[in-house]
């Protein structure tokens, strides 16, 4: 910013829990707010739930935010050096600290590959027959490559084609929980792992994204504001000498027959979809 001499165009740094004005009058007036309530500088989205899972005593930390977009954060990540491309980013914590990112578009392929299921739930058994049949969905379904460079709308399936609601919904969600296992392999973070979001509804989900990661701590929480819960906690930041609790669970552990099998050869024929 200095050595392009934009320094003029964004308001001078301030940590995140600071105050930096009092409401405007006439919002106070149609809101019913006190008229000297404080305004914090403020967090990015994504920084906010990480940072509530900070405060409640979490460190070496991978956390997977589901929704529209699958958004991976890390304070313990060393990134795949020989992965120059796809959503990769890098993020500060609440206290200026690195956190390693990346991101893919999860989210919108489930709802790409499953269809009009919303209120389809399957079980292992469903993901085995998949697993059985070699029926897998490639990426990518989207626009964006993802994980995947070059991958951007040459999403497919192979196999029999799944043919009831249920066995779409069994797909899109064992191709999410891939989607997550690389995702966490890109980042290169070792630790405790922590899902949240749409996809962790599903006890399935973090069961699938545990046994692709046999060995690792693997965390799921079912709280769908977890970006208002983390911004809410900055007004007492200064103050607070205790932690503050967040409600996780532990994913249940699975066997799944052929899955890491069918896990490597995901991996091969991903790779292979985007060169094609």
């Amino acid at each position: 910013m200095r050595d392009r001499g934009w320094q003029h165009l964004i308001p001078p740094l301030a940590p995140a829990w600071k105050p930096v004005g009092t409401i405007r009058p006439r919002l106070a007036r149609d809101l019913d707010l006190p008229a000297d309530i404080e305004i914090l500088c403020g967090i990015h989205d994504s920084t906010a739930n990480f940072y509530r899972y900070q405060q409640a005593g979490l460190t070496d930390l991978t956390l997977i935010s589901t929704g529209t977009w699958i958004v991976g954060l890390s304070d313990g990540a060393a990134p795949d050096s020989g992965y120059e491309q796809g959503y990769v980013t890098r993020n500060l914590d609440v206290d200026g600290r690195e956190l390693s990112g990346i991101l893919a578009m999860g989210g919108r392929e489930f709802a790409l590959i499953a269809g009009r299921t919303l209120d389809t739930s399957v079980n292992e058994t469903a993901i085995e027959k998949l697993i059985a049949n070699r029926t897998m969905a490639l990426p990518s379904f989207v626009e964006q490559d993802g994980v995947f460079p070059g991958s951007a709308m040459k999403g497919r399936v192979t196999g029999p084609e799944p043919e009831t609601p249920e066995a779409r919904h069994a797909l899109a969600l064992l191709y999410v929980s891939l989607l997550t296992d690389i995702c966490l392999d890109r980042l290169g973070a070792d630790g405790t792992i922590v899902l949240d979001g749409s996809f962790a509804k599903d006890p399935l989900y973090p069961a699938l994204v545990s046994a692709l990661k046999p060995g690792r701590k693997v965390l799921f929480n079912t709280d769908a504001y977890g970006t208002a819960s983390g911004t809410a906690l900055l007004a007492d930041h200064p103050r607070r000498t205790g932690l503050a609790p967040v409600t996780v669970e532990t994913a249940r552990d699975i066997t799944i027959a052929g899955l890491a099998a069918y896990r490597q050869t995901w991996r091969e024929r991903a790779e292979a979809n985007h060169a094609n």
